[in-house]
C-alpha cells in the first residue's frame, strides 16, 4: 500500500508454444470496485525477446478499455467500469524487421476481422517478401493459428479486378512471393483471400469466417524477437482507488422501513470491496429496540474479504415484535476510504437500516434465548373440539448456526404425542429429540430424520409414562439454517396415533387395537395426512383384521 494505491510488481517469461498450448500469462487482481483507476505497465531487461501485450478484463472475459489511447502495448490505463473480480492477461507480438505478428483465433468475416487488426494498432498481414512468410511459418508461437486452421490475409483485389493489393498499399506484384493453391484466383467474384495452414492461398468473397494473421507497424527498430525463455518482463500494476465502500447487498432484513415476520437471530451485509479488518469493531455498530430505547448486544464476525455476519446475543435473540434500528458506522476499506452508508457516492456516512418485527399471531413463537430446558418455550394445547385430542403449532428459528430451540408441553400419563417438523421457506433438515423433565432423553431425534415429506421429520406416538412436563428439542441436522414449525398433536391414552415413517402405512398397515364394549369392538387412531413427497402421496392405511361375514363396520373421521 502507498496512500491511495496498491502496487505489485511481478516478474515472468513467455515460454512459447508447447504442443497445442501457447504461454500467455494471468494475473488475478481481487475485487476491484467501480471506478477505480488500474495502471498496468509490462517492462523489458534488457536483452529480452518480448514484445508485451498487456489487457484488462473481467471475470466474464469482457475487455475493459484502455484508455492511453495505445491499444495492445506494454501499458493499460484503465478505469474499472463495473464492481468486480478482475484479471491481467499478458502475452508477446513476434517481432521480424520492425513489424509485430499475431494471431487472432477467432472466427470473423474479411470485414470483421480488418476491424479487429485496426483495434491492435495494426491490420491484416501483408507479405511484402518470401523470406517473411519463410520466418512467420518457422514461429513456434505462430503455429496454432497456421496448423489446421484457415485465416484471413490483407490481400484482395476489391479496388480493381485482377490486381491484388496488400493492406499496407503496397502491390503483390512489388514483392516476390505468391503463394497460390494450384488454379488460384479463380473466382472473379471473390476479392479476398485466406491461407490454409502454410500450404498456400484461396480467394474467397470475404464473408466466410476464418481466424486472422495480424500485422503492426509499432516495432521499428527493435531486435527480432518473441516468445521463448529469453521473453522476460516485469509487470507492474497499480490500483488508484478512491472509492469508499459501500453496502451493496443484504440478507434476512428487510429493506428499510420494511416489516417483517421472519425470526431474527443472524444476518449479513455484503459490502462491495475488502475492509480493513481493525475497522470492523463493534463500537461502530449499534442495534437498537426503539420503542424502548434498549441497546440489542450484537457480535459481527467479518471474513476478511466483503461479508460481514451480525448475531444477536443469546438473550435476545430471535428478535421480538417490535421496531429496530441498525446503524453501522467507522468501516474503511483497506485504502482507509470511510464507508458510504447512503450510497451517494460519498464516504464518511453510516449505514442505517430501519425496520419493524412483527412476529406471527397464529402460532406460538420462539422466545429469547430457549436454548435449554430450563428456559424452554412454553407450547399450550389447544382444545380440537375432540375428547381427548389436542394440538398446536410453533414457530423457531435455527439460527445462528449450531442453535437449539427447546419446547415445553405437558403431557398427562398415558398420553401420546406426535411431533412433526418442517421448514417451510428451504431445505433444512432437522433433528427432534425429545426430553423428560429430569433432563433424561426418553426418544432419540436420529431416526426420525427425514421420515416425513421431504426433508421433514417426525416422531409418532410417544406414551407419557407419568404426568408431567416434557420437551421437544429442534436442532438442525442438514442444510441452511432458517425457520421452522413444529406441529404437535396430543392425544389421551383412548385415542392410538398413527406411524407413518416415510409413508410406510401405505404399504404395511397400522394394525388397530380394539376395546370391547358389549358386541361392539372400538378403537381410534390420530393421525395426519402430510402431502405429497416426490412420488408418494401420503394415504394412510390401518388393519381392522379378521372380519366375518355380516360384521357391520361403521367409521367416522
Amino acid at each position: 500500500l502507498s496512500g491511495n494505491r496498491r502496487l505489485s510488481s511481478v516478474a515472468g517469461f513467455l515460454m512459447g508454444w508447447d504442443d497445442q498450448t501457447q504461454d500467455h500469462d494471468r494475473y488475478a487482481l481481487g475485487q476491484l470496485t467501480a471506478g477505480d483507476v488500474v495502471e498496468l505497465t509490462a517492462r523489458t531487461p534488457t536483452g529480452s525477446t518480448a514484445a508485451p501485450m498487456v489487457y484488462l478484463y473481467d471475470a466474464n472475459w469482457n475487455l475493459v478499455a484502455d484508455e492511453d489511447g495505445v491499444p495492445w502495448d506494454d501499458h493499460v490505463q484503465a478505469t474499472i467500469p463495473a464492481t468486480g473480480v478482475y484479471y491481467v492477461w499478458i502475452n508477446t507480438w513476434e517481432v521480424y524487421q520492425g513489424h509485430g505478428y499475431l494471431f487472432h483465433m477467432a472466427n470473423q468475416t474479411v470485414h470483421d476481422a480488418a476491424a479487429t487488426a485496426a483495434t491492435y494498432g495494426g491490420y491484416l498481414v501483408s507479405l511484402n517478401s518470401q523470406a517473411e512468410w519463410d520466418w512467420l511459418t518457422t514461429v513456434s508461437t505462430l503455429r496454432d493459428g497456421f496448423d489446421g486452421h484457415s485465416y484471413w490475409i490483407g490481400l484482395s483485389d476489391a479496388a480493381e479486378e485482377g490486381v491484388w493489393r496488400w493492406a499496407d498499399g503496397t502491390l503483390l506484384s512489388e514483392g516476390d512471393i505468391a503463394t497460390w493453391y494450384p488454379g488460384e484466383p479463380n473466382y472473379a467474384a471473390a476479392d479476398y483471400v485466406r491461407g490454409y495452414r502454410v500450404e498456400g492461398w484461396l480467394d474467397e468473397t470475404g464473408t466466410q469466417n476464418y481466424y486472422s494473421l495480424i500485422e503492426s507497424d509499432a516495432f521499428a527498430g527493435r531486435a527480432d524477437g518473441g516468445a521463448g525463455p529469453e521473453a522476460r518482463y516485469v509487470l507492474d500494476v497499480a490500483v488508484t482507488d478512491d472509492v469508499p465502500p459501500r453496502v451493496v447487498s443484504t440478507t434476512r432484513l428487510p429493506s428499510d422501513g420494511q416489516t417483517t415476520s421472519l425470526l431474527l437471530a443472524d444476518w449479513t451485509l455484503t459490502v462491495d470491496e475488502a475492509l480493513d479488518a481493525a475497522s470492523v469493531a463493534m463500537e461502530h455498530i449499534t442495534l437498537t429496540e426503539t420503542g424502548s430505547g434498549a441497546a440489542v448486544p450484537l457480535t459481527v464476525a467479518y471474513d476478511g474479504d466483503r461479508l460481514l455476519t451480525f448475531t444477536v446475543d443469546g438473550a435476545w435473540r430471535p428478535l421480538q415484535s417490535g421496531l429496530y434500528r441498525l446503524s453501522v458506522d467507522g468501516l474503511t476499506d483497506v485504502m482507509g476510504n470511510a464507508l458510504d452508508g447512503d450510497a451517494d457516492g460519498t464516504g464518511g456516512d453510516p449505514y442505517v437500516r430501519a425496520f419493524t418485527v412483527v412476529l406471527p399471531s397464529d402460532v406460538i413463537v420462539e422466545t429469547t434465548g430457549n436454548e435449554s430446558i430450563t428456559t424452554a418455550t412454553e407450547v399450550p394445547w389447544i382444545d380440537g373440539g375432540l375428547v381427548g385430542y389436542w394440538s398446536s403449532q410453533a414457530y423457531g428459528s435455527l439460527s445462528p448456526t449450531g442453535d437449539v430451540d427447546y419446547w415445553k408441553v405437558w403431557l398427562d400419563e398415558g398420553d401420546g404425542l406426535t411431533a412433526y417438523v418442517e421448514s417451510p421457506y428451504s431445505s433444512m433438515s432437522m433433528r427432534p429429540d425429545l426430553y423428560n423433565a429430569a433432563g433424561g432423553r426418553v426418544l432419540d431425534g436420529y431416526d426420525p430424520i427425514h421420515d416425513g415429506r421431504y426433508e421433514d421429520s417426525v416422531f409418532y406416538g410417544y406414551r407419557a409414562p407419568a404426568s408431567d412436563w416434557y420437551y421437544v428439542a429442534i436442532s438442525r441436522y442438514d442444510g441452511v439454517s432458517d425457520e421452522y414449525r413444529l406441529h404437535l398433536t396430543r392425544t389421551d391414552a383412548a385415542i392410538a396415533q398413527e406411524t407413518d415413517d416415510n409413508h410406510s402405512n401405505y404399504s404395511t398397515p397400522d394394525v388397530l387395537a380394539y376395546a370391547l364394549s358389549g358386541n361392539r369392538r372400538l378403537s381410534s387412531v390420530a393421525g395426519f395426512l402430510m402431502g405429497w413427497d416426490d412420488q408418494t402421496q401420503d394415504h394412510d392405511r390401518y388393519a381392522l383384521g379378521q372380519l366375518t361375514a355380516g360384521d357391520v363396520v361403521e367409521l367416522t373421521a
